[in-house]
């Protein structure tokens, strides 16, 4: 046998806890908060009572105080060869009654250390002789709850007779030493019947833990199953979402992009007519230009027969004059068709100007649809990459379930072949119990034969 211990914990729960054993009246002991007596001592007269409501303090009479008072005790009890140790633990609260105050005067200040001497040998007797009856072993399979309550009960019932008040509370722990495979069936080992009684509750607690886990697995599984397809339908949302926007962009992406046509498919029209009334405006500008010169040198062809005509008839100093005033003229009309030639170049170079700004808020219009255009492709390309990546979280995901069933599946077939294993394994334990009950016989019978 090995030295060390190691309860039954889990194993044993039912040992503890019997849920069928039938619940019992709950014991009401009667405890009382403001208990006193009144000891009076007059002489040779004592006189014990309770203290009454309107009480007077005088010299020959003093209350005292019935307490409500904790009493723990421990005890361990060896059962089975030492191969059981059971732990004992008693909670007692109590107090005294007036009857056993009166009848214990003069320990009154000092009643509870009384109680504690006087029956404590008491309550230890009545607990070994309710533990008697665990040499049985029939508590391995019903529990121990029964014989706590008992032992609780004959506890409390003594005591009242003795005039004490008292609740009990007892705890019964069982711890088992390990034993060696080989020292079970070695004909030294006489609680036998015991321990496969254990090992049958250890089996059995095994195939229940081992259920548990299992059904704690499914849920587990059951949870992380409907918090994935919560995932999916989320995602299923956020990309519907994701595609009536989308939509909803493309479609006054459209819009916007025929009201832009439509707008330059007019500006084109008044930039067309413009330009028509332009060339129109230059041809007007040349002709009349063409019909300025061809009218000036037809003046001045006329002038010059005039003066000639003149300076024939007047003479050399009246020619000159003329000369000087046609000069004069001619400078002057130079002049204006300058002005005007300035004022016509100042009207194309404005115009082209125009022009000029036109053909750039074209172009940087065109730069904006484009960079539109881009933005909705970029935008349209992140979407398929983040659905191409929740899918392939999603298919991460479901890979990592399968596996997780398909360990969860190994575990239980490992877990059943383990029960199987430890199914067999007492039976076989069974089997060397019968081979040496009978090699036992056989031993005995050898015995009785060589005595005769």
């Amino acid at each position: 046998m090995a030295d060390q211990l190691f309860p039954l914990d889990d194993i044993l729960a039912g040992l503890t806890k019997n849920k069928n054993v039938v619940d019992r009246t709950v014991w009401e002991p009667g405890f009382s908060g403001e208990r006193q007596v009144v000891v009076a001592q007059f002489g040779p007269f004592v006189r014990c009572y309770p203290k009454p409501k309107k009480y007077v303090q005088r010299f020959f009479r003093r209350a005292f105080s019935l307490p409500i008072e904790d009493w723990e005790l421990t005890e361990k009890y060896i059962l089975f060869g030492g191969f059981c140790t059971v732990s004992v633990t008693l909670q007692l609260r109590f107090q005294a009654t007036y009857e056993f105050a009166r009848s214990n005067m003069e320990f009154i200040p000092e009643l509870t250390t009384l109680i504690k001497q006087n029956y404590q040998g008491l309550v230890l007797d009545i607990l070994a002789g309710e533990l008697r009856e665990l040499e049985s072993g029939h508590w391995i399979a019903d529990g121990l709850e029964s014989i706590e309550r008992e032992v609780e009960n004959i506890i409390q019932e003594t005591l009242m007779v003795q005039d004490i008040q008292c609740r009990t509370v007892c705890k019964l722990e069982p711890l088992f030493e390990e034993l060696e495979e080989d020292g079970v069936f070695d004909h030294r080992f006489v609680h036998q019947t015991q321990y496969l009684e254990v090992m049958r509750k250890n089996f059995e607690f095994t195939v229940k833990k081992k259920e548990e886990l299992l059904r704690e697995d499914e849920l587990l599984h059951e949870i992380k199953m409907e918090q994935k397809q919560m995932q999916l339908d989320q995602f299923s949302e956020e990309a519907d979402y994701r595609s009536q926007h989308q939509e909803q962009n493309s479609d006054s992406m459209k819009r916007q992009l025929v009201e832009w046509g439509q707008q330059k498919e007019a500006q084109f029209v008044v930039e067309r007519q413009l330009r028509e009334r332009e060339l129109e405006h230059d041809n007007t500008i040349k002709q009349l230009e063409g019909k300025a010169k061809a009218d000036h040198l037809n003046e001045a062809q006329l002038l010059e027969q005039a003066s000639e005509e003149k300076m024939q008839t007047v003479g050399f100093s009246h020619t000159e004059k003329i000369n000087a005033k046609q000069l004069t003229f001619d400078l002057k009309e130079h002049e204006k068709k300058q002005l005007r030639w300035l004022e016509t170049d100042a009207e194309i170079q404005e115009q082209k100007i125009q022009q000029e700004n036109r053909f750039k808020e074209k172009q940087l219009e065109k730069e904006i649809i484009e960079q539109e255009f881009r933005m909705v492709a970029s935008q349209k390309m992140e979407e398929k990459l983040q659905i191409e990546q929740l899918k392939h979280d999603a298919r991460l995901l479901d890979l990592a379930l399968e596996s997780k069933q398909i360990e969860q599946r190994k575990r239980f077939e490992v877990t059943q072949k383990s029960d199987e294993f430890l199914h067999r394994e007492i039976e076989l334990l069974v089997l060397e119990k019968q081979r040496a009950e009978l090699a036992q016989q056989v031993e005995f019978i050898k015995e009785e034969d060589d005595n005769r």
